[in-house]
């Protein structure tokens, strides 16, 4: 099978053996998979294994072979693996034709659910796990690009209107999108007395905090990562990601599209 190996800071298109799956483990089809900052970051080296590695993490799929579903049943991943592995980091990941994940990690679609939206599943799933907060008031998403997008998406659609310019010192919770200092002192700035700040993105190196502002307002943090996935499934099939998705791209593009960081759509690439 083909998939694209990390080699020296790049992805190459390379010839490797198909995976055996072991037990309790399923054997997929990669229909579509979506390309994340952080498989970026991975094949740079800021964290991760990098050189010899297979990247990606969000993807959608096609039962090969299972002991519960049969072939040719439409699946989404949570990478997030029983064993606390995960795809792409330290577990061979979905840009490759075919990927062996364990069972427990494999999601039929709902009937409402195509493969090409069920590729988002994963970041749907880590914006939904604001949601997990328990968020009232005056709701702000801090930062730009991509992430504060679907977290704005996700709020609307479950009935919050996050505030757009507000003002400092106004908001109960804010949601954070960018870890950069300026960025993130701006989102601690708009809470109030009291407030929260929910932590959402990821940086590979250390981040500064200002420890006078967070102490003398007394503001509190919650750290989410996943929504669970079922849930996340459901909260997808009844989002609108038109607005936020590119069309497809072939997956012989990859090496090129993995470097283009600051997209303002999601990029997916489709594999069959």
């Amino acid at each position: 099978m083909k998939a694209w190996i990390c080699t020296a800071g790049r992805l190459c298109p390379t010839e490797v053996p198909e995976p055996i799956p072991g037990p309790g483990e399923a054997l997929l089809r990669v229909r579509f998979a979506g390309i994340c900052r952080s498989d970026r970051q991975v094949m740079l080296g800021l964290y991760g294994p990098r050189d010899g590695s297979i990247l990606g993490h969000e993807c959608s799929a096609e039962v090969l072979s299972s002991a519960y579903w049969p072939a040719g049943t439409p699946v989404a991943v949570n990478p997030l693996l029983p064993d606390g592995s995960f795809l792409g980091i330290n577990r061979p990941g979905c840009f490759a034709e075919t990927i062996a994940v364990p069972e427990a990690c494999v999601l039929v679609l709902p009937p409402e659910l195509d493969l090409l939206k069920a590729a988002a599943a994963e970041p749907v799933a880590a914006c939904g796990a604001i949601l997990l907060s328990p968020l009232h008031g005056r709701v702000a998403v801090a930062g730009q690009g991509r992430i504060r997008a679907l977290c704005e998406a996700i709020l609307r659609h479950c009935g919050f209107e996050p505030l757009e310019d507000p003002e400092a010192g106004s908001c109960d919770w804010v949601i954070e999108t960018d870890p950069r200092p300026a960025a993130l002192q701006r989102a601690l700035e708009l809470l109030r007395p009291g407030g929260s700040l929910i932590l959402k993105s990821r940086h590979p190196g250390k981040i500064e905090l200002p420890l006078n502002l967070l102490i003398e307002r007394e503001l509190k943090f919650e750290a989410r990562r996943y929504l669970p996935f079922d849930q996340a499934l459901e909260l997808l099939a009844g989002l609108d990601l038109s607005p936020l998705l590119a069309p497809p791209r072939a997956a012989a593009e990859l090496p090129k599209l993995i470097s283009r960081d600051n997209e303002s759509h999601k990029l997916i690439v489709k594999f069959s």
